[in-house]
């Protein structure tokens, strides 16, 4: 008789788990349009090295590359973002 309760309390237990609502999220979506052109903020620099040889990096005159002087490799700024990758 005590496998039958268990199963039977298990199934009540299932029952209400599955009607219990679960949360729910939304998306919120910023103000500023996406292809709006961000600037790259100069502060971080001291955080960021050339991945390849690991030499402090600078901020281009025009602001859309970060240069490493050791091995004149650029990398691309998008949207205020730096792309690590050779450009």
């Amino acid at each position: 008789m005590q496998p039958i309760r268990r199963l039977l309390q298990y199934a009540v237990q299932r029952s209400t788990l599955s009607q219990r609502r679960l949360p729910t999220f939304t998306i919120r979506y910023s103000s500023h349009s996406p292809t709006r052109e961000q600037d790259f903020d100069p502060d971080l620099l001291q955080y960021l090295a050339c991945p390849l040889s690991k030499a402090p990096l600078t901020l281009s005159d025009d602001g859309k590359t970060l240069v490493c002087e050791e091995l004149d490799a650029r990398y691309a700024v998008e949207d205020g973002i730096p792309r690590m990758k050779t450009v």
